[in-house]
């Protein structure tokens, strides 16, 4: 007769490096869930980074055109000052 399966050490060879518990991602795997949430939820993620991109963009170029203003406004001010 053929001997089909034993336990015996088997316990004490999984103890010899302790038996873990497996590793927990901080973010779990999507697959396998809706394919509809996927998309819209990287649409979510993406669409509004774009736009905070965009408007940070906007905001840095309308400073820059008050900058410009101010010191212009401040030259020619300056040049009448000393015409007088």
């Amino acid at each position: 007769e053929s001997k089909n399966s034993s336990q015996h050490n088997q316990s004490r060879k999984a103890h010899r490096n302790g038996i873990k518990k497996p590793k927990t991602s901080r973010y779990p795997s999507l697959n396998g869930t809706d394919p509809k949430f996927r998309r819209n939820h990287r649409h979510a993620l993406h669409g509004n980074m774009k736009a905070l991109v965009r408007s940070k963009f906007r905001d840095r170029r309308r400073r820059l055109r008050h900058m410009t203003y101010k010191m212009l406004t401040h030259l020619t001010e300056g040049a009448k000052g000393g015409q007088a």
